[in-house]
């Protein structure tokens, strides 16, 4: 199959800044916009400017023009798309597409129809119950790795277990040099991609996210033909022999596209949102035994007993809310069209900001507060408007993986929960980084301590 996008760029009525100056907001400094107030805290940001302009302002941010338009009424808009007018593929181009070119969410309207369709293979319950096979053991001999606990820090153990459970599920991969590879080389695509400055200058972190993908991708080729032979359960096995109903399939180009997404959209939002729930669990002690106690009450973990964990998925559920993954959701608009009653140019690119949206206080009570029973009946704040939850976007874009991270966050805590009690190290997670991803600044120190029995003289904790 071959890939598809929308209409050509070059065929876009590409307008100057000067189009937007109609619409209010501020163009910051020269040539550098309000880019810097924006990396130092997106929040604070995107809420000035709304606060100061409205619903829909202008902005100026990494040498580009743009609008940020807030409410869950536009959001619905925004996803639907009944007119086919916001391009994900030119929205998502600029941050992403030197590593992840052609990947689901850098597609449009048919063509994206299409490989969703075919992709949705890989996410049939079937497909999700071999992952948590892959998966659980996996996390359980990495929480009963940290033996007596003690001191952690949350964010790059978790990124590194996130990193094999990616290699095991998605690519077949145990840890091994393989494995090793794949994740050094991950890490170093990672790294190119908030790069401002898009040269293969020698040692630039551009070019040297630019070599990794490249490494991957021979790497993962040299995967597919054994793969389409002798499938397994992870994914490459399943997107290598996925066919829909209609009879389509992926081609090589197709299958690398999607994998080296797909390790990207399951791996940093998943280890994201792992962390802060830790830290607002780390927060809540009593929150945390009551959730251990629902861990406690279930046998192995299976497809049968995963739905037995609610409380656990709805605290999943309030941080996402809190802590959006994704901080603005990016479209370019493809015609003229009309804004809150201002004229928007063809090729503006427009932000959705879901932490806008789900601190709205028309829409949630206390939005400011933790508090994971608002997600259930009769409360169920969350379906006051179809789109004032959004943590996985919306409409044909939604994430078709937000079942698999439901299935990673299940699985992880109730491993983490029956073994350790923990809390936050004195001082420590008191400022928030948000660009590229949300996460405590300082990494998120912990400390564990063990509650269940050690067994004999092998010291080996045994919670399961």
């Amino acid at each position: 199959m071959q890939a598809m996008t929308t209409v050509p760029l070059r065929d876009l009525e590409c307008r100057s800044r000067s189009t937007l100056k109609h619409i209010p907001g501020s163009d910051g400094l020269p040539l550098f916009g309000e880019t810097f107030a924006f990396l130092r805290s997106p929040r604070d940001w995107v809420n000035n400017g709304h606060r100061r302009y409205g619903p829909v302002f202008r902005f100026n941010t990494f040498f580009e023009p743009g609008l940020s338009v807030a409410g869950a009424d536009f959001a619905e808009r925004f996803f639907l798309d009944k007119e086919r007018l916001f391009s994900s593929t030119y929205g998502w181009r600029n941050a992403l597409g030197d590593f992840f070119r052609n990947g689901l969410m850098l597609r449009d309207f048919d063509d994206h129809k299409v490989q969703r369709r075919i992709m949705q293979v890989a996410f049939k319950r079937e497909a999700l119950d071999a992952y948590l096979t892959l998966l659980n053991p996996l996390q359980e001999r990495a929480v009963k790795a940290l033996g007596r606990g003690g001191a952690l820090l949350g964010y790059p153990w978790l990124k590194q277990l996130t990193l094999e459970g990616a290699a095991a599920v998605f690519l077949g991969l145990e840890l091994g040099n393989d494995s090793r590879r794949v994740n050094s080389l991950f890490v170093d695509v990672m790294g190119g991609v908030p790069a401002a400055l898009r040269w293969n200058l020698p040692f630039s972190p551009f070019a040297k996210a630019t070599a990794g993908k490249n490494a991957l991708r021979r790497f993962f080729a040299s995967l597919i033909p054994a793969r389409r032979a002798r499938p397994g359960t992870d994914m490459l096995s399943i997107l290598c022999n996925a066919i829909s109903e209609q009879g389509e399939r992926f081609s090589d180009d197709d299958v690398l596209d999607h994998i080296m997404f797909l390790l990207m959209a399951a791996h940093d939002t998943t280890t994201s949102a792992l962390t802060n729930m830790l830290m607002e669990l780390g927060r809540r002690p009593e929150l945390q035994a009551q959730l251990r106690a629902e861990a406690r009450t279930i046998g192995p973990l299976d497809k049968s007993s995963l739905p037995k964990l609610s409380g656990i998925y709805n605290a999943f559920r309030e941080v996402l809310r809190l802590y959006p993954p994704v901080g603005s959701i990016v479209r370019r608009t493809l015609r003229d069209c009309k804004i809150h009653g201002f004229t928007v140019p063809a090729n503006t690119q427009v932000w959705v900001t879901p932490d806008l949206i789900h601190r709205d206080p028309a829409l949630w009570q206390r939005p400011d507060s933790f508090d994971h029973t608002r997600f259930i009946e009769p409360r169920a704040e969350h379906k006051k408007q179809r789109f004032a939850f959004i943590p996985f976007g919306g409409g044909a874009h939604t994430c078709l993986g937000l079942q698999f991270s439901e299935l990673q966050v299940k699985s992880l805590m109730r491993a983490l929960l029956c073994a350790f009690e923990w809390r936050i190290a004195e001082d420590g997670a008191r400022d928030m980084q948000f660009v590229p991803f949300v996460k405590p600044r300082d990494d998120l120190p912990l400390v564990l301590t063990p509650c269940c029995r050690w067994e004999g003289e092998r010291d080996e904790l045994a919670p399961f």
